[in-house]
């Protein structure tokens, strides 16, 4: 190994051969005194981020056993160094996420240079090891490349050892690079899964909000060690369900953590906001606010992804549904706080009490202001039964037609979704578009209320609308997402609706797509990307109708109070897409209105009016 300054012996870490020394100052407490120095084995970092995480660095025991305690001492002393410039001397003092996925890797790297009997700066310099690493796990590989890079800006006579930067990118670069094309994005949860999911969780929450004032008297009794009253068949139904099975400190905390799953689902699902954002809100984070006059339910939170990786206050709408689940979360968890405080464990009540906090198993545990674990939701996809089925497969082949969904064993037919967190943000912002890719009809309803909040705080107008939807893209609000996925939406519903519809399509345009003529523009079509520019160009549109859909790019013109499209069926116009099986849907629902006005309003205006439309749908359906 190559250092600076000199040789360091394998016996013992030579601190005096690098730049920052062992008693550097790492984190101080709010009178200044120093919390944690360079050469502590966990670093507390609270005070640097004061969101509501696990805010420390451990380098306990990140080593092998197999590697030496001179080499062990050696590399401990390079990663620390190493994740100590990475805090102060990179260009803007990191998010937390980014930091703890940096260490990460050093210490990954750290713990195989040594198994092969090197230290971190020699294995960074010994390109036959790097290569092998990149067999074994290129996506780490992919990650470290970028902690080099900074690294590198930050210069080997701070970090404390020497390597070719340039070298070792253009080594490891292109094979992380290839790496990263073959990963694929998050897929969105199929229309019927995810509508199923919906109506499942919130079965659930109902159920326990309809026994929420027993439980919580019940989660009282268990923590304060009190005696317990006989519990009623429906609260014993509720444990029963959750897998307890008995009455203790371990098995009431079990269940608390399942009803926590359930409660931050939802939260995801009818908010957008990303995981860790959901693990980090206070207690006290919902509320309303009147907006076109209408009260919203917003949560307040934050997210670390701005100002310089530290902790910025942030706002999410969410629609009733959500709002349940933060109150049915604040329900238990109030009860958890109280007892722990009355138990010393908290002075007052401050900002850094979390909405979910850390429990262990039986409450062994309890940290106020710092987030529970990201339990697998494998067991709610099992519990809910959300079985992928030929049509989910068909569905996803659609959403992106370029990924070989088929090949991909986690999302054959017969199997449980693998459902996971970051999954409820683009699929809410892939749905949540009044549009013909949401062909469930349960799910349109589901996501009726979300859609109206959301158009209305993020939308054109709003006061949020410019802040969330004009930052950059390394700290993107759902808002923005929500935004650029109108385009997505648009042409995931074309594709749908109109070049993939299960029958003959009619209408100006319906009647052109199955033309000759229009060969061109479907194999352009495919081209995905430059389509995408056309439709954000305003080139291409397509939005959905009662009869099936228009492909207008201008703005229409048929009276605003018309439910149907009229004018448009007189005039076949161009821009009309049709589906006979909604027409016929249509003639069969018009026929009972018609009917029920001739019996009760014989010879209204309300009869003569809904006459004629059915008039001209019949006579259009006789048409094609």
């Amino acid at each position: 190994m190559k250092w600076v300054h000199g040789p360091v012996s394998y016996e013992s870490p030579d601190y005096d051969t690098l730049r920052t020394p062992p008693e550097a100052v790492v984190s101080i407490d709010e009178k200044g005194a120093a919390i944690s120095l360079l050469n502590d084995d966990y670093w507390d970092l609270r005070r640097v981020w004061t969101a509501r995480v696990n805010t420390g660095i451990n380098f306990r025991n990140f080593l092998s056993d197999e590697i030496s305690e001179g080499l062990a001492a050696v590399i401990k002393c390079e990663v620390k160094q190493a994740i100590y410039h990475l805090m102060f001397d990179s260009d803007g003092f990191p998010a937390f996420g980014t930091l703890l996925s940096r260490s990460g890797c050093l210490k990954w790297l750290g713990n195989l240079c040594g198994k092969e009997g090197l230290t971190l700066g020699e294995g960074l310099q010994n390109i036959d090891f790097l290569l092998k690493l990149c067999k074994l796990a290129p996506g780490r590989v992919y990650a470290l490349t970028g902690t080099l890079g900074v690294l590198s800006a930050i210069g080997s006579s701070r970090c404390g050892f020497i390597f070719d930067h340039a070298k070792l990118l253009e080594t490891l670069l292109p094979i992380g690079a290839a790496w990263r094309e073959d990963v694929n994005q998050h897929a969105p949860i199929p229309s019927e899964l995810y509508s199923r999911l919906i109506s499942g969780l919130e079965g659930e929450l109902r159920k326990f909000e309809a026994l929420s004032k027993e439980f919580t008297v019940l989660l009282k009794q268990v923590l304060d060690n009190e005696k317990i009253s006989n519990p009623s068949s429906e609260i014993q139904g509720l444990l029963k369900f959750y897998g307890a099975k008995n009455i203790s400190r371990h098995s009431v905390g079990a269940v608390v953590t399942k009803l926590s799953m359930v409660f931050e689902l939802l939260i995801l699902l009818f908010s957008g906001m990303r995981h860790i954002e959901a693990r980090m809100l206070p207690f006290d984070c919902l509320s309303m606010e009147l907006v076109d006059g209408r009260w919203e339910y917003l949560i307040h939170g934050f997210s670390t992804k701005e100002n310089g990786g530290l902790p910025s206050p942030d706002v999410w709408v969410t629609s009733s549904l959500g709002a349940r689940a933060v109150r049915s979360a604040q329900a238990i968890y109030h009860v958890i706080h109280r007892a722990f405080q009355n138990q010393g464990h908290i002075k007052n009540r401050t900002r850094s009490i979390a909405l979910f906090c850390a429990l262990g198993i039986g409450f062994n545990r309890y940290r106020p202001s710092v987030t529970r674990p990201a339990h697998s939701l494998g067991s709610i996809a099992f519990r809910l039964n959300l079985v992928i089925s030929e049509n989910d497969v068909e569905e996803l082949m659609l959403i992106d037609t370029s990924r070989e969904w088929k090949s991909e064993p986690q999302f054959s037919v017969g199997t449980v979704w693998p459902l996971q967190r970051h999954q409820a943000r683009r699929s809410l912002t892939l749905y949540a578009h009044a549009s013909g890719i949401v062909s469930f009809p349960s799910l349109k309803r589901q996501l009726k209320q979300i859609i109206e909040a959301v158009t209305r705080y993020y939308g054109k107008g709003s006061h949020l609308a410019p802040d969330a939807t004009r930052r950059g893209r390394a700290f993107r609000h759902v808002a923005a997402e929500w935004k650029d996925n109108q385009p997505l939406a648009v042409y995931y519903a074309y594709l749908k609706q109109v070049l993939f519809a299960d029958e003959a399509l009619a209408g100006g345009h319906g009647n052109w797509v199955g033309s000759a003529a229009a060969q061109g523009f479907i194999a352009d079509f495919a081209d995905k990307e430059i389509t995408l520019d056309k439709i954000r160009k305003g080139e291409i549109c397509y939005r959905e109708t009662v009869l099936g859909g228009c492909t207008s790019t201008s703005r229409c013109e048929r009276l605003p109070l018309e439910l149907f499209p009229k004018e448009c069926l007189e005039k076949n116009c161009r821009h009309l897409v049709v589906s006979p099986t909604k027409l016929n849907e249509v003639i069969d629902s018009q026929k009972l209105v018609v009917a029920k006005l001739r019996a009760d309003y014989p010879g209204s205006v309300e009869d003569r009016l809904e006459s004629d439309v059915l008039g001209v749908l019949e006579k259009f359906k006789m048409a094609i």
